[in-house]
This record gives structure tokens, C-alpha cells and sequence, in this order.
């Protein structure tokens, strides 16, 4: 009966066994659609295929495999002339390499989305790759940075009317400044 199956309707039961914590079921279903996209020259959606595959990589802890498919997802979106896609895929690739604590490479990766969608004035994806950045910077103890970054991001999220977002940004911020008063407190 699978066998039968199309590709959109494997598609939809590999988001129906994700919805049902059944991870790796839905991770075996999406890998065959994604490379059954990819072979069949379907850009767009085997790229979009390409980030579920990695998202449900990253859900069972298989980063490698993920950034792997992030990776294959970006040359995608970049060949169909998608830089927001691409953009997204560099993201998610740093996101990888930071739960990874490779944290050079993840700053690389979300400063290179951060600057296509700076390009394309794409003020989410900006305010996205701001926050992810000073969470980078937060982690490797510049909380200078950190509190830059925070900020650019608390505000481009109150610009676009994110208030959770901007919600979570300034509980970073408030973080990062009671970790930077204790540094002065000890230091005096």
C-alpha cells in the first residue's frame, strides 16, 4: 500500500507521525520524499522537504545528519533563486553548531542569514538571526555582545508587533544585566 502512495500523501503522513511523537517513523517516511523530490528536479519542495527531513534529525538528536540535510536544503533554495529559503537554512545550520557548542561556526552561519536577510529587508528573519547571535555571544561569556544583539532584537520584535518574542528577548537582556552587575560587584 505504501508503495502506492504519492509523494504528497507521504509528506502528509510524515507530519502526522511527527504530530504523534513517532520521530524516527517520520523521519524514515520525509527522507524518502525529500530524496524523491530532490531526483525528480522539484526544487522548492524538495528543498522545504530537505529542512523537515533536518528538523526531524535535530527532534532525535542527530545534528550531523541534520546540518547534512540543512545544507543540501540551502544549495536547493539557492539553485530555485530563494535566498530567504537559503537564509532559513543557514539559521537552522547554525542552530545545529551552537547545540553542538561549535560556536564560531554557528556564529558564521547566523551572521551570513542575518546579512542575506538584512538584503531583502525581511525584519523577522533579522530580528531571528539577532537574537540567535546573542545567544552565541551570551554562551561563550561576551555579554557585551550579547546585550547588543538582545536589544537590536527586543526592538526590531517590538517594530513588528512580536510581543512574545520581544518578551523573550527582554527576559535574555535582563539576564545578561544581572550577570554583568554581579561581574561589576566582584570586581569592586
Amino acid at each position: 500500500m505504501e508503495e502506492n502512495m504519492n509523494r504528497e500523501q507521504q509528506f502528509s503522513l510524515a507530519m502526522q507521525l511527527q504530530r504523534e511523537g513517532k520521530s524516527r517513523e517520520a523521519l524514515e517516511k520525509m527522507q524518502k520524499v525529500a530524496f524523491s523530490l530532490l531526483n525528480s528536479g522539484e526544487g522548492e519542495k524538495s528543498a522545504r522537504a530537505l529542512v523537515n527531513t533536518g528538523l526531524l534529525e535535530v527532534s532525535i538528536g542527530r545534528l550531523i545528519d541534520a546540518i547534512h540535510h540543512f545544507t543540501l536544503a540551502k544549495e536547493q533554495f539557492e539553485h530555485i533563486g530563494d535566498p530567504l529559503g537559503a537564509a532559513g537554512a543557514l539559521g537552522d545550520i547554525g542552530s545545529c553548531y551552537r547545540d553542538m557548542e561549535y560556536y564560531e561556526e554557528a556564529l558564521e552561519q547566523y551572521q551570513v542569514s542575518l546579512a542575506i536577510y538584512e538584503t531583502h529587508k525581511h525584519f523577522t528573519g533579522v530580528a531571528n538571526q539577532r537574537a540567535n547571535i546573542g545567544y552565541v555571544y551570551a554562551m561563550t561569556g561576551d555579554l557585551e555582545k550579547a546585550l547588543l544583539s538582545f536589544r537590536e532584537a527586543r526592538q526590531k520584535y517590538r517594530d513588528l508587533g512580536l510581543l512574545e518574542k520581544a518578551g523573550e528577548a527582554e527576559k535574555n537582556l535582563k539576564q545578561i544585566e544581572s550577570l554583568l552587575a554581579e561581574e561589576s560587584d566582584a570586581g569592586n
